[in-house]
């Protein structure tokens, strides 16, 4: 609920995401696990707001109506959604966020993040008020990680090594972890 993207079918048999390549990572991800964002919307829920990626902040979050109730998804940096959250999803269940968990869950995103991957935090809120923004979350339900490797661009090695042949120092710059 929480992407902005959307999988769109080509004339040529392949599929390409439309928006932004990490929702549409989370999209592919959603459709492999047979859970798609338009079913949901069309079935289930009513999104009624939606904020997107703010990079100062680092979440983005949607609101959606189910039965009258509020239902708050978030996605963003680790360290972020990590700070918001006051409990945490355990196996069926809600549970409360203690300090231990939420270091022992800061080192796995750190070494998930060392080992080249991206990643990304989610978590909700039910019940959530209809007024939530970026600015006033608190309390939310910590749900995971993903994690995702982004492929180099093709020929990329190439390119490098040219810059490299020409005398040119090459730096790799992410707003990911600086780690």
């Amino acid at each position: 609920l929480c992407s902005n993207s959307r999988i769109s079918l080509k004339q040529d048999g392949q599929y390409r995401v439309v928006g932004d390549p990490t929702e549409g990572a989370m999209n592919v991800l959603g459709a492999k696990l047979e859970i798609k964002k338009e079913d949901l919307l069309l079935r289930e829920y009513k999104q009624i707001n939606d904020f997107p990626f703010d990079y100062e902040k680092k979440i983005h979050i949607s609101l959606n109506e189910k039965n009258g109730k509020i239902f708050l998804a978030a996605t963003g940096a680790p360290e972020s959604i990590l700070k918001l959250s006051s409990k945490f999803y355990d196996g069926g269940k809600e549970a409360e966020f203690l300090e231990s968990f939420r270091k022992k869950y800061e080192k796995r995103f750190l070494e998930l993040s060392s080992d080249g991957l991206r990643v990304i935090a989610f978590a909700y809120q039910d019940n959530a008020s209809k007024e939530a923004t970026p600015d006033n979350i608190i309390n939310l339900v910590f749900g995971g990680f993903l994690a995702m490797r982004d492929g180099l661009r093709p020929g990329i090695e190439k390119d490098v090594e040219r810059a490299r042949d020409a005398g040119i120092t090459v730096f790799m710059v992410t707003g990911d972890h600086a780690e």
